[in-house]
């Protein structure tokens, strides 16, 4: 049944597994490297097990939006609170030994929509310098220009 958990028994070091069935496979001491352009970031294990990593990516998932449409995570067992997520069509064909870690591999989802860019930083501040006092406004002596260092002071705490 796909609603049933799907236990596996990983050895070295023994863990305990629950992928739900049909939707992920765990493959103890395998591993892949994603490229860069299949690699989508780290998801928070933060119980450091390899079924909290799990949890982790399909949570990714089940959220969706542009941060979703991942189809694999792996687990380092010796920095356990790291999974690593990718979205790599038939990475299971690729897996290679890796002890140490365990590997999950899903289903590949629709591709997700892009994420939107981040928004415009805010603009630097800009300091002129009227003898030895440094103040915001405008003008061709800045604080970080060379004519200003020893004539102004330190710049404002708050602009």
């Amino acid at each position: 049944m796909a609603s049933q958990l799907l236990l596996a028994l990983l050895a070295a070091p023994v863990h305990s597994v629950a992928a739900a069935a049909g939707s992920w496979k765990a493959y103890p001491g395998m591993g892949y490297t994603c490229s860069g352009t299949e690699f989508r970031g780290t998801v928070p294990n933060e119980n450091g097990t390899a079924a909290g990593c799990l949890g982790a990516a399909q949570a990714r998932n089940a959220h969706g939006g542009c941060h979703g449409g991942i189809n694999y995570a792996t687990w380092p067992s010796a920095s356990p609170t790291n999974c690593y997520v990718c979205r790599a069509p038939a990475v299971a064909k690729h897996l290679a030994k890796k002890p140490g870690m365990i590997s999950f591999v899903g289903s590949l989802p629709p591709a997700p929509p892009p994420c939107p860019p981040p928004p415009p930083l805010p603009p630097i501040p800009h300091y002129i310098c009227k003898g030895k006092t440094c103040m915001p406004g405008n003008g061709s002596l800045t604080y970080t220009d060379p004519k200003c260092f020893g004539q102004c002071a330190d710049p404002p705490a708050e602009v």
